[in-house]
């Protein structure tokens, strides 16, 4: 509008101020269009800045989905994945400036942390035999004990319990005692496996609950009379136990004295 009427003007115009009104206009447009320029090349590394923020966030979610499904029988691997998903989460949420990426990143960030919660290892039961009497459940286990033989047989009682804060499910246990003694009668619920050794008892449980046991066992196991002290031993497992595969080993003296202790 100003060129035209400047054109119009013109002859009215002094001639240097003809010239000068007219290199401001020039001027200005030029001034004008680099402007317009330079917003365009703003706005245009804005959209830049936020489509590979975009991206990062994508990208890390897919990597939270491929960690679920690659890592749903591999806690310990997921473990490891996440400590290094989550720093790259720690070192993106300082470069995202928009409202929106801010908020899915947070998203994705708690279903992270729930991801790895619902696969940390659970707890597992642990079970323990004592010989009784057993004071208290959180007490160390009894594992040695005086029974004095009559008649060359040993009486005493035998407890099963759960240590753990977990149900113990599909229990079972085997029982020994020394290899040359022999049960003076059958243990209560326990039973003899075809090709077990005969000094070995086995029995099954649905479940001990935690902080409970199952009833008293009383064990009556003839001894040869060269035997001193005996040992017996207990092993178990349960569908929520921990793996164990040693034995837990309790010692009974009989009392007896040996030939050359009497000389």
């Amino acid at each position: 509008m100003v060129l035209l009427t400047l054109l119009k003007d013109w002859k009215r115009h002094h001639k240097v101020a003809r010239w000068c009104f007219l290199c401001l206009i020039l001027l200005g447009t030029v001034v004008n269009c680099l402007s317009t320029r330079s917003s365009q090349r703003a706005a245009s590394a804005a959209q830049d800045r936020a489509t590979a923020d975009h991206e990062q966030v994508v990208a890390l979610r897919q990597a939270v989905k491929s960690e679920q499904e690659t890592n749903q029988k591999n806690s310990g691997r997921f473990q490891q994945s996440f400590e290094h998903l989550h720093e790259k989460f720690s070192e993106l949420q300082t470069k995202i400036k928009t409202e929106e990426l801010q908020k899915e990143l947070r998203n994705t960030k708690v279903e992270l942390r729930a991801t790895q919660k619902a696969l940390a290892p659970p707890p597992k039961a642990e079970l323990a035999f004592s010989f009784v009497p057993l004071k208290n459940r959180a007490d160390n286990p009894v594992r040695t004990i005086v029974v004095p033989a009559v008649d060359n047989v040993i009486t005493f009682d035998l407890y099963i319990y759960n240590m753990s804060p977990v149900s113990a499910l599909k229990v079972e246990v085997w029982f020994r005692i020394c290899q040359d003694c022999k049960f003076a009668h059958e243990l209560e619920g326990f039973r003899k496996l075809p090709g077990a050794p005969e000094y070995e008892r086995n029995r099954m449980f649905e479940w001990v609950y935690p902080d409970m046991g199952v009833p008293t066992v009383t064990a009556k196991v003839q001894v040869p009379p060269i035997v001193e002290d005996m040992e017996v031993g207990f092993k178990y497992m349960c569908e929520t136990c921990t793996t164990r595969t040693n034995w837990q080993v309790g010692k009974i003296s009989t009392g007896r004295q040996s030939s050359v202790e009497r000389r």
